[in-house]
């Protein structure tokens, strides 16, 4: 292979959609073996030449198909010496390039471009650049658009849950109940009934296709615009039709990279697997949906703080709720701490009063402004609890775009300090490692132990999993907590740099 210099130009992503708007597309690849006994080295190509400013859906999915197999032999076999280069997938009036490598050299023709960087990358870039591909496909694949929220008629066996949305979604002119990528200053109030198929498996959603059969997918039954009294007192008289513990509202956050149809029967899903309250309400915000809308994510959050915890403050001021219940995902932790830590300078105690449940599953939060969060935030009723997983390998690509800074939601919980600073900011940590599935990165593990949560008894010390103080803990094979703070207590007793 021939050397490439390492100039400004060749590190730049180029977009050949901007420079040649019409022209033939067509992909191709090849996997390249330098050694046939060592097996060890290996390159996947991939050239993408355009030809067109959108490429059929059916083209992406041939494209899909074709390297699938190919790009899981390559991660299965492949630990070390590894490059790859993603293609662009152009989908619809938008286009993505991504150019990832690791290790050895690859090359792209005249309207692509060329990279070389030296082996000292090693495994650590390798795993990330692969993750980050992987995330790409997923990217280019279908995903659910506003004809999956057409109402249809209810069928036998089916079961049905309301979700009340708040959203900064701005709404869709053509359809009133289906909510955009856009801001919107006015929070959007909607109520559906989402109707559950009776072949529901848990953790799984069955996704519609163009014409949801509710007997088969996630189907809407009914939709409807409410204004900011009529929602908040529907969310109330929900809560009230409960009793004793029944009576709280669970919030659910939504994280990155996530259109509305998929926020909504996630909730849906969660809802009807895990009742954890009487009355379900998700906080929508304006997510781009894209691989590549991460900072635009980040922003939509910013904007979205003020909103969520309008929508927090208004819950818990019906005196029909007994308690509320936070759930947040990836980058809606974020927007759920920003919101709670605002709730908190202004002194609202009432609300924080009513808050008896924060967890936060893969929280993307900046490892450091996660404590200071805390900090600001100081003790609430029962622990904050934070899910965590040694797979999320969505969150070590975060990790890359945000510098090397660590994730709240990586925390090892083999690290002495982790344990301490559960103690000192009131954490329950628990590693659902075990639990965390291929799907999604392993960043979606939170479903799986929400499936599972009501099925878990007691702690290895005779506790109520729910009850369990702050602390580390991991989730064995076994489905019980296994505290680890004995053996984490001697490290700390051992090491004189960590102080308790």
């Amino acid at each position: 292979m021939r050397r490439h210099s390492r100039s400004n130009e060749a590190l730049q992503i180029v977009d050949p959609l901007a420079r040649v708007p019409h022209c033939r597309t067509q992909f191709r690849a090849r996997r390249d073996y330098s050694d046939a006994q060592s097996n060890v080295r290996r390159g996947l190509y991939a050239w993408g030449f355009c030809t067109s400013h959108e490429l059929p859906m059916t083209s992406v999915e041939r494209l899909k198909m074709a390297f699938r197999d190919d790009l899981k032999s390559l991660l299965r076999r492949s630990r070390r010496d590894l490059s790859i280069i993603t293609w662009g997938c152009v989908t619809g009036n938008q286009s993505t390039i991504g150019v990832l490598e690791a290790s050895c050299s690859a090359r792209w023709g005249a309207e692509g471009m060329a990279i070389r960087r030296r082996q000292q990358s090693g495994r650590y870039m390798a795993a990330i650049l692969f993750t980050a591909l992987a995330l790409a496909l997923c990217a280019c694949a279908a995903r659910p658009g506003s004809s999956v929220l057409t109402p249809v008629a209810a069928v036998e066996g089916a079961k049905q849950v309301t979700i009340f949305v708040a959203s900064t979604r701005a709404t869709d002119p053509s359809t009133p109940t289906f909510l955009t990528d856009r801001f919107t200053a006015t929070t959007t109030y909607v109520r559906y009934v989402v109707s559950i198929p009776p072949t529901h498996r848990p953790t799984e959603i069955e996704w519609p296709t163009d014409v949801p059969d509710p007997t088969r997918h996630f189907a809407i039954v009914s939709s409807e615009r409410l204004d900011e009294r009529r929602f908040f007192a529907e969310v109330g008289g929900t809560a009230a039709r409960g009793e004793g513990l029944g009576r709280d509202v669970a919030i659910f956050v939504h994280g990155f990279n996530s259109n509305f149809p998929e926020t909504l029967f996630r909730t849906a899903q969660l809802t009807a697997d895990v009742q954890v309250a009487q009355s379900a309400v998700l906080f929508s915000w304006p997510s781009k949906a894209a691989i590549t809308g991460y900072l635009a994510d980040k922003d939509a959050v910013t904007f979205s703080r003020d909103a969520l915890a309008r929508v927090v403050e208004r819950v818990a001021g019906d005196r029909h709720v007994r308690g509320m219940k936070l759930y947040a995902h990836s980058m809606g932790a974020w927007l759920t701490m920003e919101s709670v830590r605002q709730i908190r300078i202004a002194k609202d105690e009432r609300t924080l009063g009513k808050l008896i449940d924060l967890t936060l599953a893969a929280p993307d939060i900046d490892a450091e402004v996660f404590l200071q969060q805390l900090r600001v935030v100081g003790r609430l009723r029962s622990p904050v609890t934070v899910l965590v997983s040694r797979k999320d390998q969505a969150l070590s690509v975060s990790r890359f775009i945000a510098g090397g800074q660590f994730r709240a939601g990586a925390a090892n919980i083999d690290d002495p300090q982790v344990l301490v600073e559960a103690r000192n900011s009131n954490l329950r940590v628990i590693d659902i490692t075990n639990l965390a599935t291929q799907a999604g990165a392993g960043h979606d593990g939170f479903a799986a132990f929400a499936s599972i949560y009501g099925r878990l008894p007691q702690s290895s010390d005779g506790r109520v999993a729910s009850d369990i103080g702050p602390g580390v803990y991991e989730l064995d094979v076994a489905n019980k907590f296994e505290t680890l703070d004995a053996r984490l207590v001697q490290r700390v007793a051992d090491t004189k740099t960590i102080e308790r």
